[in-house]
Order: C-alpha cells, then structure tokens, then sequence
C-alpha cells in the first residue's frame, strides 16, 4: 500500500497520461505498518481500441540504499 494519500490514483492517472512511468521514488507501508522505499515502474497496457485495459508494475525496495544514503 502506498503511505500518502492519493499516491496511487496520481500515479495510475500519470501511467494512463504518459503510457509508462520508469524510476519513479515511491513510499510503502508495509503489513506490519513500517514504511520502505520503492522503486516503481509502471506501464498502461491498452487494447486495439486505445482504452486501457491493464496496468504491469514492478516495485524494487530501494530501502537498504535510502538508509546508505542518509548515513553517509
């Protein structure tokens, strides 16, 4: 689940807009309710009429890499 609101609608409506968003630093709650980082990349896929039938996303945890980052 995305940990701010509206993060998910604002980023399938930008999917839908642009066709695919690559790279993109999201926010996650995780079951047990921490918060990691994300790398997301998400794709609109459409079907022979130009409507978008189906969104394809791939979330790496970027967490270990945030925490570098602010430790250094």
């Amino acid at each position: 689940i995305y940990a701010g609101p509206g993060t998910f609608e604002a980023l399938v409506a930008r999917a839908r807009a642009e066709g695919e968003l690559a790279n993109v630093e999201v926010r996650l709650r995780r079951q047990g309710g921490r918060i990691v980082a994300g790398l997301l990349t998400l794709a609109a896929l459409w079907d022979e009429d130009g409507d978008c039938v189906s969104l394809e996303a791939t979330i790496v945890d970027i967490s270990d890499r945030k925490l570098a980052e602010v430790q250094r």
